[in-house]
């Protein structure tokens, strides 16, 4: 029984961790040369809370925008920065 109950409360809370922890994986279009701006080729416009992190982040790179407020860049060893959807 406490092994039922376990593995339910578990589930629960991996439930809950997924459900905030939705992320949108996308090819970056453009990087504003200051790297504030972030265009992504599904049209969206962002704007990094971090320009010195993004302003190195290329055209083509894969990132994953997650919660539309964190930015992680797979191409830059996982380099995040928080955003703004503009």
């Amino acid at each position: 029984m406490k092994l039922r109950m376990f593995v339910l409360a578990a589930l629960v809370v991996f439930a809950g961790v997924q459900a905030r922890a939705s992320c949108d994986e996308e090819d970056i279009d453009t990087v504003s040369s200051d790297g504030e701006i972030l265009e992504l080729l599904d049209g969206s416009v962002w704007r990094s809370l971090d320009p010195a992190t993004s302003s190195t982040w290329l055209s083509a790179e894969t990132v994953l925008v997650c919660n539309d407020d964190v930015m992680i860049n797979k191409d830059e060893n996982g380099e995040k920065v928080d955003v703004v959807r503009e």
